[in-house]
């Protein structure tokens, strides 16, 4: 809110979580949703991942030569989103919910393991025990997606999910 007494303004918070190497979270304010903001802050990114949303804004960056020349940023998705688009269905789809829920149950068991373990291990460990479950999941969702309404809570969900497997599924490339 405007402290001069103007009218109310909408801007956006963004926030970029630290890593290992740069162990502090930032949280940048931008008077609109444009990615010029996002685009000053990641001038210079030395990494190859990104985990972002699936908001449409974000896509420029994953576009070649976008953050640094000749090169591709790589999205990582947020599992959590699609997790919880399938849990607010529940309501109204408890079957296909609970199948999606328990897909994502086993994946996070796989995660607890893999917690505090290196990098190379956390791979091994993602490649032997999380890429069955996510093939599993995939044969389930191809003939789920069909049977609900795209635009119920559900179809957004597994829509979503379908829609986003790439970038979902790309932590299992990298122990990181």
């Amino acid at each position: 809110q405007d402290p001069l007494g103007g009218p109310t303004r909408t801007g956006r918070l963004w926030t970029y979580l630290g890593d290992a190497d740069h162990p502090h979270d930032v949280f940048d304010y931008t008077p609109n949703r444009s990615s010029d903001g996002p685009r000053a802050f990641l001038a210079g990114f030395q990494g190859r991942y990104i985990q972002a949303d699936a908001y449409k804004g974000h896509d420029f960056i994953f576009k070649p030569s976008a953050i640094r020349e000749g090169e591709t940023i790589l999205d990582v998705g947020c599992n959590a989103h699609a997790r919880r688009k399938a849990y607010d269905a529940r309501s109204s789809d408890t079957l296909n919910s609970h199948a999606v829920i328990a897909f994502y149950r086993q994946l996070y068991k796989v995660e607890e393991e893999a917690r505090g373990r290196s990098p190379s291990e956390r791979k091994r460990i993602r490649e032997e025990k999380a890429r069955p479950i996510w093939d599993a999941f995939r044969s389930w969702l191809g003939p789920a997606l069909p049977t609900v309404l795209p635009k119920s809570a559900m179809g957004e969900a597994l829509g979503y999910i379908h829609g986003q497997w790439c970038a979902l599924t790309r932590y299992l490339e990298d122990g990181l």
